[in-house]
């Protein structure tokens, strides 16, 4: 299969310890849960946010969401809002899943 995301430009994620702001790196290190868990895929795990330490204000950012909303069932979101939250992303990405 084709590897469509290393065909075009690539940003290397920055690895815990590698970050100029040690606030950062302290983020890389530490494990996530939610969204950005790192039991994911790698795509949403560390290096997302790797990538997203380039610019250290949408780390916090995201990392705030994610923890804000962790999961379905631990959430300040109700199932429904979920649900329906999916199916816009969906639509709006033009996923048919």
């Amino acid at each position: 299969m084709v590897d469509l995301i290393r065909q075009g430009p690539y940003v290397s994620p920055i690895r815990a310890g590698e970050a100029a702001d040690e606030d950062i790196n302290q983020l890389l290190e530490e494990r996530e849960t939610g969204f950005m868990s790192d039991s994911g895929s790698p795509a949403t795990g560390p290096q997302l946010r790797g990538i997203m330490a380039h610019v250290p204000e949408a780390l916090r950012g995201f990392r705030a969401l994610s923890k804000g909303i962790a999961t379905v069932t631990d959430s300040i979101i109700d199932p429904a809002t979920w649900e329906l939250m999916a199916l816009r992303g969906a639509f709006v990405s033009g996923c048919h899943w």
